[in-house]
């Protein structure tokens, strides 16, 4: 069995191997040595971590604050800038990123446009946190290095655990473009 580490918002720090989650396993906790000096490690991967990014000219607080205004940017791209964007100085935009999703329906989508956030704008704003969290995140990406080869479960409160995938692939081609 492959090792699993769990990751959330709302979970404690704590050595890799003892998190409560039924969805952790890790088979050697000494291989994480360095990831549990990392304070908070099991936060740093969600799209809820405080970690500010610059991305096409404007900065997000947080992952969460980029998805939502690519969402409602769909409709009103002024309004989401507005709430998003740190550099609109709003309070939304400077809050946590549980005041991003909080604002989530500020601005609603035609069914066209929901439509479009599915098939396409998601996925691709998805890719864009990955390769910009983990370029510009220090943190963040000492955390994704110090994973090792395990595999990554995103846990949440009444929600089945996630296994990412694509998280786990952002931390292979990160590792090939080292050596």
């Amino acid at each position: 069995m492959a090792d699993r580490l769990a990751f959330g918002m709302r979970l404690a720090h704590s050595l890799p191997g003892s998190s409560k989650s039924k969805s952790e396993y890790v088979k050697d906790a000494k291989q994480y040595i360095e990831l549990g000096k990392l304070m908070h490690w099991r936060r740093a991967l969600s799209s809820l971590y405080e970690q500010p990014m610059k991305i096409d000219g404007l900065t997000f607080q947080t992952a969460e604050h980029y998805l939502q205004y690519r969402k409602l940017a769909l409709a009103n791209e002024k309004k989401a800038r507005e709430l998003f964007a740190m550099e609109s100085l709003s309070v939304t935009a400077l809050g946590s990123g549980w005041d991003a999703q909080r604002k989530r329906k500020a601005v609603l989508l035609s069914t066209s446009q929901w439509k479009q956030w599915e098939e396409n704008v998601m996925a691709e704003s998805k890719a864009v946190i990955r390769r910009e969290k983990f370029r510009q995140g220090t943190i963040a990406y000492r955390v994704l290095m110090a994973t090792g080869d395990a595999e990554l479960w995103h846990v949440a409160p009444r929600c089945r655990p996630v296994r990412m995938h694509r998280t786990e692939a952002r931390r292979a081609s990160l590792r090939a473009a080292q050596e």
